[in-house]
């Protein structure tokens, strides 16, 4: 699953499109799939911005969005009828997952079919998969590319999902589903700033919010730490 929406924040910004694909995962292909725009509330305006980087157009939310409970309300019944065990996305767990339950949250009323839907666990290709040492990037569209593949349409709900799943299907399942129920740990590089190119090596990432280079990794891989040639210090620890 991959969600398009109106900006950053799930408690302000809202969804605007939502891919899903049904994939087999002992085959290694997709079963169903289907991209679904949504329709705004009245009187909120679509970010000139977000239509330049996924080429949604307010007249494409008017004339083929559906209502977001009606598409939640299929996808969660289709997960219920073939028993899906996991949702799988690219930094699905820290933002889709957010923005699925917020959006749920302003919902009047629920169904079990959505509720359903909150529940299942999720697989993420930026976090879960075991990624080789020297493979830095977690761009999705840069990915893709490391891994030999394109992906035609980046920022489109249902064409960023299929290159999650292309992602998934390089690596050994069960591995993935073991780092995925690990405590994830968030680390920051204690590296003054011209040191800042042995922390991008290391694989961590510049959080401009708390001005630190920052790291997530699973609580298995905390060992390997010990070895980076800076100090590092973990600022928190949350479940999967």
């Amino acid at each position: 699953m991959d969600l398009e929406t109106t900006g950053l924040s799930p408690a302000s910004d809202l969804i605007i499109e939502i891919g899903g694909v049904f994939w087999d995962t002992d085959r290694e292909t997709a079963i169903e799939a289907g991209g679904f725009l949504v329709r705004l509330p009245e009187g909120v305006a679509l970010d000139p911005r977000i239509t330049k980087l996924t080429g949604i157009t307010p007249a494409d939310l008017e004339e083929w969005g559906g209502d977001l409970p009606d598409t939640l309300l299929r996808i969660g019944a289709m997960c219920q009828k073939h028993g899906v065990s996991y949702l799988v996305g690219h930094n699905g767990r820290a933002f889709d997952r957010a923005f699925l339950r917020a959006a749920v949250a302003r919902l009047a009323a629920s169904r079990p079919e959505i509720d359903h839907l909150l529940t299942l666990p999720w697989l993420d290709t930026m976090e879960d998969l075991p990624f080789p040492e020297e493979m830095k990037t977690r761009k999705l569209s840069h990915l893709a590319a490391e891994h030999g593949f394109l992906n035609p349409f980046p920022h489109r709900a249902l064409f960023d999902v299929m290159t999650s799943l292309r992602l998934l299907s390089c690596y050994p399942l069960e591995e993935v589903i073991r780092r995925a129920a690990a405590p994830i740990v968030t680390v920051v590089a204690l590296v003054p700033f011209d040191r800042k190119q042995e922390a991008k090596d290391a694989g961590f990432f510049w959080d401009a919010p708390s001005k630190f280079w920052t790291k997530r990794i699973r609580d298995f891989e905390e060992a390997d730490l010990a070895l980076l040639p800076f100090p590092t210090r973990v600022v928190s620890r949350e479940a999967p």
